[in-house]
């Protein structure tokens, strides 16, 4: 069985998520990168059907500002706080066994977010450490112009279920200034890390 879900983050936020159900106290949640939404470009999808079927429940979200949940900017501290809302439905809910699936920043969101209640997470090309890009290089003109002036940046997705998700023109300034050692020291789960070799990291 396959439910469409809504929520509210500590921001009063709704967010919105699939959870694919399965006979089990365990649930696996999936945290998807900037500029993307709950089905990852279907991959998401994918994993969810194949873990289903092994009797896991799984739940995917949208980020604020993202997919279907309500507007909003993305900043690291909003997507860490999305995610925590997100666990503490799955505990409200009675899950015991929970774990934790990220791409990209979701991953960081993974490890931000962490808590005693995660059993394991898997992260997929995951951003857990500093990385150092310039905004001239992956913006737009235009993009630039309202980065000084309104304070974020409109990124086309055109996903299937929106059409611009903003982000915070601080945004790369805080992944510029994630602390790794800080980050990974409270993690006391199991981990696994898949990254090509294609990346920065």
């Amino acid at each position: 069985m396959i439910e469409k879900i809504a929520f509210k983050n500590s921001r009063n936020i709704t967010l919105v998520g699939t959870l694919w159900k399965a006979p089990s106290s365990c649930i696996v949640i999936m945290a998807h990168g900037s500029g993307s939404n709950r089905f990852a470009r279907g991959l998401f999808e994918k994993i969810a059907e194949s873990l289903q079927k092994r009797n896991y429940n799984v739940l995917s979200f949208d980020f604020s500002g993202h997919g279907e949940s309500t507007d909003d900017i993305l900043t690291l501290k909003k997507s860490v706080d999305d995610l925590a809302a997100v666990i503490d439905f799955a505990e409200e809910k009675g899950y015991t066994k929970i774990a934790l699936l990220g791409h990209s920043l979701g991953g960081y969101s993974c490890l931000a977010a962490f808590s005693p209640a995660i059993t394991t997470m898997v992260l997929l090309g995951a951003l857990t450490g500093p990385v150092n890009w310039e905004w001239e290089e992956r913006c737009t003109p235009e993009q630039l112009h309202d980065m000084h002036n309104l304070g974020y940046i409109n990124a086309h997705v055109n996903d299937g279920l929106r059409e611009v998700v903003k982000i915070d023109a601080n945004l790369l300034v805080d992944i510029q200034a994630i602390n790794q050692e800080k980050l990974i020291k409270k993690i006391s789960a199991p981990i696994l890390i898949i990254h090509g070799d294609s990346d920065q990291q």
